[in-house]
């Protein structure tokens, strides 16, 4: 499934796949957040991943991503609508399609996820813009 996010000109695309596993109450988990870096002068797109599970179910969950770098921050919260109440887990590839190349620097993206009002914790990767 794929997702879309509108960030100050930036455009998130998420595709993701999930499995089905147990309950409890618990916050959501994100792990393996990863970034492809470093990327040319030029690029708009980047692209990562990261692996997200909630006991509880994924049909609830909202992902929240912040981009920082140029002196700019920005940040988005969207619904993850590849996740039903009966998948507790999945990985999904995320591809930030931005509104303009940014300059040369270094470029950072953090992500945590909620559901209710538990927090998971935060994972930050960076982008550097060669």
């Amino acid at each position: 499934m794929k997702f879309v996010l509108m960030l100050s000109g930036l455009l998130a695309v998420a595709s993701c796949s999930s499995s089905s596993g147990s309950k409890a109450d618990t916050a959501p988990v994100i792990s393996n957040f990863t970034m492809t870096s470093p990327v040319s002068a030029g690029t708009t797109t980047l692209n990562g991943s990261l692996d997200i599970t909630d006991t509880e179910g994924l049909a609830d969950v909202t992902l929240n991503i912040t981009l920082s770098g140029g002196g700019a921050t920005s940040t988005l919260s969207q619904p993850f609508t590849g996740g039903s109440a009966s998948e507790t887990a999945a990985t999904s590839t995320i591809e930030l399609i931005l509104g303009a190349a940014p300059p040369a620097g270094t470029y950072d993206v953090t992500v945590t996820a909620t559901e209710g009002g538990e927090t998971s914790n935060s994972l930050s990767a960076t982008v550097t813009v060669q």
